[in-house]
Parts: C-alpha cells; structure tokens; sequence
C-alpha cells in the first residue's frame, strides 16, 4: 500500500510547493486533498492490516483537521501519516505529535498565537474534543492552556515550515484543572509535552476516549461497567491503545454486539470493495 503515493506525486511535495502551485494555478489544494482520500481509500481497501486501518480513520476523525482546509492542506498528507504512524501506540505519543503538527497548528490557529495575542481554538478543542471532554474545565483553564501552547507556529505565506519560537512563549504560572506549573522558560516545549502527557493519563481522558472505542466496536450506548474497565486497562497500560482494543474484544457485550453496529459510507464502500 504504500507504494500508492507514487499514483500522485503532489501528496509527496513540500507545503511551499503546494502552496506555490495553488497560487500559480497550476494544481489547486483541493486537487491535492481529493487523491489524499483516494489514497486513504486505496489503502483501506487493499491493506492486510485492517486493525491499523480502522484505527488510523478513528483517530484522524478525533483529532480532525479538514482535507479541504484553505491552509491546513499544505501539511495535510504529512499529518496523516504522523496519525497512522502512531495509531496503534499509547495515547499521550499520539495527543504530543498532533497537537504540535503543523497541520493542527494551521487549522486551530495555534500557528498565529503569541504571548501577546494567545488564541484560545487549539486549547479549547484540545480539552473539550481530544482529551477530558465538556464539564471537566472551565474558562480559566481554557486561557491558562492557551498560553501554555504559545511559541508553536509555522511560517505562513513564507517557507511554510515549522517550529518553535521562544520569544512568542508566554512565562509565568499556570494552571488547567489539576495541573500547575511555574513556567518559567521561555523554551515551553517540554512544558507542552508535560502538560499533554498530564492530559492523555486524565481519568477523565480515559473514560472518554474509552467509550468512544466502545461506541465504535459495541454499541451507541455501551454499559458503565465496560466504559470503566477499559479505562483502567487504559491508564494501566500507560495509555497504550492495543491492550484496551484487546480487554474491548474480550468482553461479552463486545462479542454480543455482531451485526448490530451501521457501517458510515465510507466503511461500507471499502467493505464493499474488499468482499
């Protein structure tokens, strides 16, 4: 399957390339992001290893960011194989590498945000969609994040490339629910990476991307009990996925559920490809 890039040669090209290109009218992004679906398409159909695959499309659908982004898709296919390199790992290696793509960083405008102008859209979804969900923070945290999270950027309408600046990191203290930190470099890359691994081993965390599993393989309303007995193997596991895939398929309701689950479009068009 991998081999499938070569069939569209701009899924290989740099985010200035593609940027210059949709600026010159020679391929629009657009036209870049529909053969990135046909290569997810491609890859989903033929591929020997249907687990990863099906968690790959799980995972690229929680940590969402847009194929037909106006910006975002310059780094779109890059993000994608950041997210099925990591789909079958722990939790936390995957929440650090997307919450700091370039991709994510464009699409949630973290890309923009500064110690002077913090932008508040990649905390809030960080915490509200990709970790402890609704109910779990309030508004102080979100800002408190927000400034976290500051210092990531990507060189927009430039090179197109990514990294960290220092100067843009907002120091002083900080605190999001029952994380503290003094934040006193102006480096707050390992300040980031601490702060997601506090997030991704969150009871919180656990139990919801726990049912959300159990949502995907068993049922729209699976039991408490199953919600919180992956969520043990969860942080048991220091957040590694495959040992709470494995306790899902091992349970009863998981084995009581077959031909219960609707297949969305896209899973019943490789479905159909593949018999």
């Amino acid at each position: 399957p991998s081999g499938f890039g070569s069939w569209w040669p701009s899924l290989s090209r740099g985010p200035k390339e593609l940027w210059d290109r949709q600026a010159q009218e020679v391929e629009g992004g657009w036209v870049v992001m529909q053969n990135y679906q046909r290569l997810v398409l491609m890859r989903r159909t033929v591929s020997q290893r249907q687990v990863a695959e099906v968690m790959t499309e799980f995972w690229e659908n929680h940590f969402n960011v847009p194929v037909n982004g106006d910006l975002a898709f310059t780094h779109r296919a890059a993000y994608g194989s950041v997210v099925r390199a990591r789909a079958l790992g722990r939790f936390e290696d995957l929440l650090v590498a997307v919450t700091t793509h370039p991709s994510m960083l464009i699409y949630l405008d973290g890309a923009r945000s500064t110690k002077a102008r913090p932008n508040e859209n990649l905390a809030r979804e960080l915490l509200e969609l990709h970790t402890v969900g609704r109910g779990a923070y309030g508004e102080d945290d979100v800002k408190a994040s927000a400034r976290i999270l500051t210092g990531w950027w990507v060189d927009l309408f430039g090179s197109w490339e990514a990294g960290y600046r220092p100067e843009a990191h907002a120091t002083g203290p900080v605190r999001v629910m029952d994380f503290a930190d003094d934040n006193t470099s102006p480096d707050g890359r390992d300040l980031t990476r601490r702060y997601l691994s506090h997030l991704a081993h969150h009871p919180a965390t656990a139990e919801r991307i726990c049912r959300k599993l159990a949502v995907k393989f068993v049922s729209d309303e699976p039991s408490e009990a199953l919600v919180a007995s992956l969520a043990r193997v969860y942080l048991a596991n220091d957040t590694a996925v495959v040992p709470v895939l494995r306790a899902l398929v091992a349970s009863a309701e998981f084995r009581a559920a077959a031909g219960r689950k609707v297949r969305d479009p896209g899973e019943d068009i490789v479905a159909t490809y593949r018999a």
